[in-house]
């Protein structure tokens, strides 16, 4: 229910608007209030002082903007890790395997040296 039709109907009233100034400047404005019962039925709208929430709503708009690029940076990073992780396993992959493979070489080349009759080993005399 809109807070002015409370504070018509004598219940208080807490409202926050949108002001355009004539050079453009849009301001926020906070406002409370109620309704006084004036004699023979009339009413009178009766105001607590207003104030400008144009800098709280800035900051507000402000700290939104933060946080996006901040969740952004988040991700943008997330995703680097990820890449780097994915870097560092291939390179271990293909160490590791090459490792292996030439590990290989050397025992069937020293398999095929023990089947071998009169081969002799490096190191024998």
């Amino acid at each position: 229910m809109p807070a002015i039709s409370r504070g018509l109907r004598g219940e208080p009233f807490d409202v926050e608007y949108r002001v355009v100034r004539p050079d453009g400047e849009v301001r926020f404005v906070h406002s409370q209030g109620s309704t006084i019962r004036i004699h023979r039925g009339a009413r009178t709208a009766h105001s607590a002082p207003s104030r400008t929430l144009t800098d709280l709503k800035h900051a507000e708009e402000e700290l939104k903007r933060t946080s996006e690029q901040l969740r952004a940076l988040s991700a943008s990073l997330q995703s680097a890790r990820e890449e780097e992780g994915i870097r560092i396993a291939r390179e271990i992959h293909d160490e590791l395997g090459s490792t292996l493979t030439s590990l290989r070489w050397e025992l069937e080349g020293i398999k095929k040296a023990l089947c071998e009759p009169g081969t002799v080993l490096p190191g024998e005399t």
